[in-house]
């Protein structure tokens, strides 16, 4: 499926590749981070959650813990983006309620 190809593709920039020595390039990091805000990312993943493989919903978890920690300076950047749609939220509790859903369900 297309979207684990990108998923897995995003995680090699945050965390960069072991298997070929490649370590996360901070200049790629701000890009993707810009691109995950400006383009509404995170609502996207967390919607369609359901429908990817297991391994892009773990691809999503590691993707989804690393932009939550994401901080400049002393701000959290993230939280104060989610707090400002409390769709995202809402659809984090509601899909953890479906089995298909949890990683661990």
């Amino acid at each position: 499926e297309e979207i684990s190809k990108d998923l897995a593709a995003v995680k090699v920039v945050l965390y960069g590749d072991p298997d070929h020595h490649q370590e996360p390039n901070p200049d790629q990091i701000q890009l993707l981070y810009k691109a995950v805000f400006d383009e509404d990312i995170i609502p996207l993943l967390i919607k369609h959650l359901a429908k990817y493989e297991f391994e892009a919903k773990k691809d999503v978890a590691l993707i989804f813990n690393n932009v939550l920690r994401r901080q400049v300076g002393q701000h959290l950047t993230t939280v104060d983006y989610l707090a400002k749609r409390g769709e995202v939220l809402r659809e984090l509790v509601t899909g953890y309620g479906h089995a298909e859903v949890v990683l661990n369900g």
